[in-house]
């Protein structure tokens, strides 16, 4: 049985780490909202999974609610998007199809909607200045197309504001590589192409690290070339699998390659 007592977690926290219960290897992830620890392991076998509540600090509570005035004070702003929503779309993520694909991908914390007509989860792309202008939405019952954009007006979803950029595939690969790869940011072509608008997002970083699915070897070598010719410092790193199915060899791999500086 898991002590959730024994666990150091902060407040708005999230963290990845070996099991207490299976000793599975960073398969057990923990987090804390508003006072509940919620808890659960990945690996296949393990049933150590639930929720306890442990209350919050009185430095939790005060930074809580100074915190919530913080986003009341800026949410219209942030929320006004410049796209239309479409009606189908919610923010209400409590359908079962939804969490499942929340713990499937590790995606607790990120900003989607839901398509309830549709079955598809949408990521959110925003604007510079925090506004929605686009979001591309993953299928939820295997129609295709099984990635859909929404207004089109947005050229790649990027998820993390660090120094050197991950170029992926997808969406769900930007997340696994915001949240795994320290210092690195998850940017997502949303296709296997390298436009202008790209280029011209990527030449903001100090480093970029290209990291397509393996079976797009010739195509990271093509997107190197084309950002060494842009003046950007690039380099390809050949991966046993997506960067979103977490494989330890891979993850060590891309941690190897953003930290190393020219």
């Amino acid at each position: 049985m898991i002590n959730i007592a024994d666990i150091d977690i902060a407040e708005g926290a999230t963290k990845r780490m070996d099991c207490p219960s299976c000793k599975g290897k960073n398969t057990f992830t923990v987090s804390k909202l508003n006072g509940v620890v919620v808890f659960n392991c990945y690996r296949a076998g393990c049933s150590a999974s639930g929720a306890s509540m442990v209350g919050m600090t009185a430095a939790e509570i005060k930074a809580a609610l100074a915190s919530r005035q913080s986003i009341a004070e800026s949410k219209l702003e942030v929320d006004t998007p410049t796209m239309e929503l479409p009606v189908n779309f919610s923010y209400d993520l409590s359908d079962k199809r939804v969490q499942d694909f929340i713990k499937r991908w590790d995606l607790e914390g990120t900003p989607m909607l839901y398509d309830v007509a549709a079955c598809r989860i949408h990521f959110i792309i925003h604007s510079a200045k925090g506004r929605i202008i686009d979001t591309v939405g993953r299928t939820l019952r295997g129609d295709t197309p099984k990635w859909l954009r929404t207004s089109g007006k947005a050229d790649y979803y990027k998820r993390g504001d660090s120094s050197v950029a991950v170029v992926v595939e997808d969406a769900i690969s930007a997340c696994a590589v915001a949240k795994h790869i320290p210092n690195a940011t998850g940017f997502a072509l949303l296709g296997t192409n390298l436009n202008d608008k790209h280029i011209e997002a990527l030449q903001k970083y100090d480093k970029v690290v290209v990291a397509l699915d393996p079976d797009a070897a010739l195509k990271s070598l093509e997107l190197v070339q084309k950002c060494k010719s842009r003046s950007i410092e690039a380099t390809a790193v050949m991966l046993k699998d997506d960067p979103k199915f977490l494989l330890e060899e891979d993850l060590i791999k891309l941690r190897t390659y953003c930290s190393l500086t020219s």
